[in-house]
């Protein structure tokens, strides 16, 4: 005899959305495949990735295997949403590792850095030599391989622009002609599935220098920035004195923006990234026993519903450029509960992604 309790009433209604949920975005042509999650709510995802409801939650895992990932997913507690890859300009785009990532449901970012990583001179790959054509041999393929996923993938050409040391690359103008080159030759090649994400670094002190950098609206889906508190990390060792909230790390270049207005140039109408946050462990002001980063993370799903332009978080669960920033997320106890508390709010929702 049918179950005519309550429970069973509730999981009717659940079916029925999760149906309608389906037959919606089916019927726009595109099909969908359930992101990996331990939530029972399915939000979907237009065709530039963009959610519905709440944001994605996505990892840099300590090394690029499916090892490290399940060892960042076991830090937060449940599988992420989206996993960010970083290849220079000479890799395989997809990597094997890439297409792991895809084939699990999850959302892949790939950065293609304007460098060759074997060569210790971070200057030996020009912006302006990527705009005349000089790359688009490895470009091509690179193009070619994103168009082979057969679904959206977050595409950014060299992340961080801004960074002062990245002046022996180019100027501002020879950036944004390579980033538009780039982005017309993955259109060329078919790769229209790339989902292109403008990443800087947003220090205060380059604030000011990011819109030169602006490749122009109808060459970005996304704006992004780096959300950091480095007081353990930089300037001579651990310093409590400089510690800096997630809110605090992550808002500023938005109110910066939002200050500037239109004399950007930047659409503050498109949506928006952290595509890396994190924080080191700071000892605790005056010898206490709390370190202030134990509960870094637990304020990010607040600072989201606040800003719910901010469509997507991308721990980094890993090291920095300086050997001394360490993020990883299972040195300590404390700082991998708080990314857990916050990877467990309900703001990270289960997703329905585009395949």
């Amino acid at each position: 005899m049918p179950d005519t309790s309550p429970r069973s009433a509730n999981l009717r209604r659940l079916a029925v959305v999760a149906v309608v949920v389906v037959v919606a975005v089916v019927a726009t042509g595109v099909a969908v495949q359930r992101a990996r999650s331990g939530s029972d709510l399915a939000c979907p995802l237009d065709r530039h990735l963009v959610p519905e409801c709440g944001a994605l939650l996505g990892v840099e895992p300590p090394g690029p295997s499916l090892a490290d990932l399940g060892r960042a997913e076991s830090s937060v507690g449940r599988p992420v949403d989206l996993v960010y890859s970083f290849h220079d300009i000479n890799d395989v785009v997809p990597s094997a590792f890439d297409r792991a990532v895809v084939a699990s449901g999850r959302v892949l970012h790939v950065d293609i850095d304007s460098r060759d990583y074997a060569d210790p001179d971070p200057s030996t790959v020009p912006w302006a030599a990527v705009a005349s054509g000089a790359y688009d041999e490895n470009l091509t393929r690179m193009a070619r391989g994103i168009a082979s996923l057969h679904t959206p993938v977050f595409v950014t050409f060299d992340h961080e622009p801004d960074q002062p040391a990245r002046a022996a690359v180019g100027t501002p103008a020879e950036f944004v002609a390579a980033w538009r080159h780039v982005h017309d030759l993955f259109a060329e090649q078919d790769a229209t599935n790339a989902v292109w994400v403008w990443v800087v670094m947003a220090l205060p002190q380059t604030y000011a220098a990011t819109p030169a950098f602006w490749p122009g609206d109808r060459y970005v889906d996304w704006v992004s920035w780096d959300s950091y508190d480095e007081a353990a990390c930089r300037d001579g060792g651990p310093d409590a004195s400089r510690f800096q909230t997630f809110r605090t790390a992550t808002l500023g270049y938005l109110t910066w923006l939002r200050a500037q207005g239109g004399a950007t140039g930047i659409d503050l109408n498109k949506p928006m990234m952290i595509s890396e946050t994190g924080t080191v462990v700071v000892p605790a002001r005056g010898g206490g026993a709390t370190s202030p980063t134990s509960t870094w993370y637990d304020e990010v799903p607040a600072v989201l519903r606040q800003e719910p332009a901010i469509k997507a978080v991308t721990l980094w669960d890993h090291t920095g450029s300086d050997p001394a920033c360490d993020f990883r997320l299972d040195q300590s106890a404390t700082l991998a509960a708080s990314a857990a508390r916050a990877a467990a709010d309900p703001w990270f929702a289960g997703h329905v992604r585009v395949s």
